[in-house]
């Protein structure tokens, strides 16, 4: 409990600061710039402290409300992503001056929301929790400017929900350490279906390989500085969708591919994601 404490109070800290600082900000606009960067820097001290200390260990915490479970767990992987959050949320607020302002505070409360969906589902142990704040994490960091732009988002997330009922319904769970430990008992053929099927979300969320060209003309994001607004897109999608294929590749084993072509998949679309943020820069002002 006093880990799980400790967590609680180090992740809470950068969204808690924030809008601390939209309340103080007439007072002491210094000050409040001073501790969101202080808040995000503990988080990455905090984090990278934490990879430190773990080899292969895996810390989970579990709580349940009558028939609800909820569960989350952390590890190496997740420590590493928590330290990415940490850095590239520092550099998100300090490159978007009209959060310091009266007009910012609608970006403000969105940037908190996005910044503790991607925390939460960074720390989920099951598939169903990640895609869940994945979704909130897109509804609170972008805005669908048309409607091929929403048709297509959204439909990659009912396709990544689609892989997760494929899971749901053969073993009951979507636990990634019971995934891990009964992959075997999965047909393969459908074990394979289920990961093309989330890697071809991941692909579209991402705004990876053919579909980033529409990035910048179907979605908007709450930031007026081109800077911002990449990094938050880097924030919101890239990541999660990344992070997605690291927890998955355990799975790779026993599908019909082998593991390496899961490796070069997740590198390519990794790679194919570098021109999105050029794209980016192109984004007129919101």
């Amino acid at each position: 409990m006093p880990f799980t404490l400790v967590c609680s109070i180090v992740l809470a800290l950068p969204v808690l600061v924030n809008l601390m600082a939209y309340l103080t900000q007439d007072h002491q606009p210094k000050l409040t710039r001073f501790l969101v960067g202080a808040a995000h820097g503990l988080m990455a001290l905090f984090s990278f402290l934490l990879l430190l200390s773990m080899t292969d260990t895996t810390v989970s915490v579990q709580y349940t409300v009558g028939s609800l479970r909820v569960g989350f767990f952390i590890d190496q992987i997740g420590a590493s992503i928590l330290l990415i959050l940490a850095l590239v949320g520092w550099q998100t607020v300090t490159s978007a001056p009209q959060l310091w302002t009266k007009k910012g505070f609608s970006t403000l409360i969105t940037y908190c929301v996005s910044f503790a969906a991607l925390v939460l589902l960074t720390l989920s142990d099951s598939l169903t929790g990640f895609l869940m704040f994945w979704v909130i994490a897109d509804l609170s960091a972008f805005r669908i400017k048309e409607w091929k732009g929403f048709l297509l988002v959204y439909s990659a997330s009912f396709i990544t929900l689609f892989a997760a009922l494929l899971f749901y319904s053969t073993l009951r769970t979507t636990e990634f350490v019971v995934l891990y430990e009964r992959a075997e008992a999965i047909p393969p053929s459908a074990l394979t279906f289920a990961l093309a099927c989330l890697f071809v979300g991941v692909a579209v969320k991402t705004a990876g390989f053919t579909f980033s060209i529409w990035t910048r003309l179907a979605t908007e994001t709450p930031f007026q500085t081109h800077f911002a607004s990449a990094l938050s897109y880097g924030l919101a999608a890239a990541m999660p969708g990344i992070y997605l294929l690291t927890r998955l590749y355990p799975l790779a084993d026993a599908a019909l591919y082998p593991p390496e072509l899961f490796v070069g998949l997740t590198v390519t679309l990794i790679l194919l994601l570098l021109p999105t943020f050029q794209r980016l820069s192109d984004v007129e002002d919101c």
